[in-house]
């Protein structure tokens, strides 16, 4: 791609978990992103992103809110404060008319979550959250064998996104204020699949609790289970599991067959099997589909922001469909619709 044809952005707040790898993808695409300017909320966010971290050294930098946004012919924002406040730079964004990459959970606020939404739709604005399983190629490969029928009417998900946690990751976690920290923060991703899939539960019911290890009391191991008419889905999000990121797995049963994308990363594997292919139900069955995963984790997303951004593309989620992601997970930590913090 020529230089001048490249997409041009710019990060609003650095403090998210994710920000640091997401700039370092971008940056090892030159050819196709510029990242104009970044925008550092805070001394604490300094303090804990920038400091001792290579990749802001060659960067623009801003502590000043009004010249950051004196940047010019910017494409899209990536909106990556700390997880409380991630709602409140959203918010800002779109009103000052920018489309915007939002990592997430978005909050608890409701209400103002779906008045944002419907003016980033009055304003004709894009809204990409940063849910990176929907451009997993795992799951892209599984969402596209379900979506076309070949495994029949679903009657059953399992998703697991788990995990073991250091320290400073759970002291991050108690600090939230949420109900269940590690639904909240993990079990958004699995909601978002498993709404694609099955669309809004009739019920949720939520159950979690605390291990007490390493002095924390937050609840770290949460278990939700979305119920259908004539389906269940089941939502795992333990964030003090030994070797839970090499577990982690998504699981959907049809009436026709199954699949199952496990581990969904990191050397990640797919298995489907048919009813037609099975000879003894009580012996192996299925095959592994070869996919290769590439050596990246956010770039698909931008790639296709890019493309949506220039009109190339149409959003594929709708902002009803986030709208729903976001009430679901809060159902999922054990809120109610009309519940407050």
């Amino acid at each position: 791609m020529d230089k001048k044809n490249r997409i041009r952005v710019a990060v609003y707040g650095i403090d998210h978990n994710h920000c640091e790898a997401k700039i370092k993808e971008l940056k090892s695409v030159p050819s196709e992103f510029e990242i104009a300017g970044v925008y550092c909320e805070s001394e604490r966010a300094y303090k804990r992103r920038i400091e001792g971290h290579a990749v802001y050294d060659d960067l623009n930098l801003f502590y000043d809110k009004d010249s950051f946004f004196s940047l010019a012919d910017i494409d899209f924002l990536l909106v990556e404060p700390a997880v409380p406040n991630l709602l409140d730079f959203a918010i800002e964004c779109l009103e000052r008319g920018y489309h915007i990459h939002l990592d997430k959970p978005v909050g608890f606020d409701l209400k103002r979550w779906k008045l944002a939404l419907f003016e980033a739709k009055e304003k004709n604005l894009l809204i990409q959250m940063g849910y990176m399983y929907r451009y997993n190629k795992g799951i892209e490969y599984a969402l596209k064998r379900v979506k076309e029928g070949v495994f029949g009417k679903v009657f059953f998900i399992s998703a697991d996104m788990s995990t073991g946690l250091p320290a400073w990751f759970k002291n991050d976690l108690e600090n939230y204020g949420v109900k269940s920290p590690a639904m909240y923060i993990y079990g958004v991703h699995l909601v978002d699949l498993v709404l694609s899939i099955m669309g809004e539960p009739d019920k949720v019911q939520c159950f979690s609790s605390s291990t007490g290890f390493g002095g924390f009391h937050f609840l770290d191991n949460s278990f939700a289970v979305f119920t259908y008419p004539n389906g269940i889905a089941t939502l795992k999000t333990y964030c003090s599991e030994i070797g839970g990121w090499e577990h982690r797995e998504f699981k959907v049963c049809g009436e026709k067959g199954t699949i199952r994308v496990s581990p969904i990363e990191n050397k990640m594997k797919v298995e489907e099997c048919l009813d037609r292919d099975v000879k003894n139900p009580w012996g192996p069955s299925g095959r592994t589909i070869d996919i290769e995963e590439p050596p990246y984790r956010y770039l698909d997303q931008f790639r296709h922001f890019a493309k949506m951004v220039k009109e190339e593309e149409k959003n594929p989620y709708s902002y009803e469909h986030e709208y729903l992601v976001e009430k679901l997970t809060l159902e999922a930590c054990g809120y109610g619709v009309d519940d407050e913090r």
